[in-house]
């Protein structure tokens, strides 16, 4: 599985990334700090799973859900937020699921898990 992390923060994209590639014992986990990195990365790496903050600088998080979403190599995309609130806006607009930032971080670990579960299962049939 092939990751890609997005998030303005360095520190929480160094965090998150490492966290993944520790506890699920991944190589392939990449970093992208704005929106024109994130497009760039996904053309190029075409991961299978992108975690997305809501709060990135540059489009819309909606407009980026869209422009995701017209890839062939369609990632599932989990919006990161700092508000449960945002997770019927980030669902609306298009993300497979989403995780509060505040949440611990095995709950993240258990999305993720979910998501590439989900792809493994759907690239059988």
């Amino acid at each position: 599985m092939r990751i890609l992390v997005v998030d303005r923060n360095v520190a929480v994209r160094s965090a998150v990334t490492l966290y993944l590639q520790n506890m699920l014992e991944l190589d392939t986990v990449r970093q992208a700090g704005d929106d024109e990195e994130l497009l760039g990365q996904a053309e190029v790496f075409c991961p299978d799973i992108v975690l997305l903050d809501w709060g990135s600088p540059g489009a819309a998080p909606t407009e980026l859900l869209a422009s995701l979403q017209a890839f062939d190599s369609r990632p599932s995309v989990i919006v990161l937020g700092i508000r449960l609130e945002q997770r019927q806006d980030a669902l609306a607009a298009g993300a497979d699921d989403f995780a509060c930032k505040g949440d611990l971080p095995a709950r993240l670990l258990a999305t993720v898990r979910l998501a590439m579960a989900d792809r493994s299962a759907g690239s059988l049939s």
